[in-house]
């Protein structure tokens, strides 16, 4: 399918009220600190509790098995699509398919390395497509799986605008299961600092796919969902959807993002 800047303008999913979401942030600056020997000290048990304080906090930042009917998603629900919970899953009823739509979970604050993961059922169609992803403001690196059995790694540059571009030519993989039956997608995204940011995508428990961006986010600051279809009627089944804040291993050796 294409997801380029000509689609349709996707919804803005924030809700009013939900938390701010930070901006975009690239390349760190290289931050210089002068400590007094007499401090040292004092400093590094500080590090050491903060450490260890935001690791026990961080550890699984966002966990969600839709047992209540109030999932932790910001969307936008008007007469283009429906979601909801139903038997124990999220259900996304495309009901207009003229633009794509978003559900997405804003962390409180960043993190430099995200695995996000969930299983989804798709629609018995070979033109839909659903990706797990990271967001940086609203900037984000998506894994889609496509309903031909297709997958690949996309940019959305802007989401405000609609711009996204494919970082990874699509493949097919043994390990995707058909329309019909659960695929487990997940997506992991490591901000670089001063070295490329890699992000890798896996389906069913098998790793598929993995790019490293040279000028790439260094922060993330939510995870969720991109869905499309380009008929009406298309129906995706969502369940154990799951984050940890980690800087997990490239799931293959990656490779740079194609030329666009």
């Amino acid at each position: 399918m294409d997801e380029g800047s000509d689609g349709p303008k996707p919804k803005d999913p924030d809700l009013e009220g939900s938390p701010s979401i930070p901006e975009p942030t690239k390349r760190r600056r290289p931050i210089v600190v002068g400590v007094l020997i007499g401090t040292i000290a004092t400093f590094a048990v500080l590090a050491v509790i903060g450490y260890l304080t935001i690791s026990t906090e961080s550890e699984i930042p966002f966990e969600e098995d839709f047992s209540s009917d109030e999932p932790k998603f910001t969307t936008d629900s008007d007469r283009l699509v429906d979601f909801s919970v139903a038997d124990g899953a999220y259900r996304i009823l495309i009901k207009d398919a003229t633009a794509p739509q978003l559900a997405r979970h804003i962390f409180a604050h960043t993190y430099d390395g995200l695995r996000f993961e969930s299983t989804v059922t798709m629609p018995g169609s070979r033109n839909v497509l659903f990706s797990v992803g990271c967001w940086t403001g609203d900037s984000a690196y998506l894994f889609a799986l496509v309903g031909n059995g297709e997958v690949g790694l996309l940019e959305t540059v802007s989401e405000s605008r609609g711009e996204r571009r494919p970082l990874t030519d699509s493949l097919a993989n043994e390990a995707v299961r058909p329309a019909g039956e659960p695929n487990r997608l997940r997506i992991d995204c490591v901000g670089g600092g001063r070295d490329p940011t890699i992000i890798s995508g896996w389906i069913n428990g098998e790793p598929v796919i993995s790019v490293a961006v040279s000028d790439g986010y260094d922060s993330f600051s939510s995870v969720g969902f991109f869905i499309a279809s380009e008929t009406d009627g298309a129906e995706f089944v969502v369940d154990d959807v799951f984050a940890n804040a980690e800087r997990p291993s490239p799931a293959r050796s990656p490779v740079s993002p194609i030329e666009t």
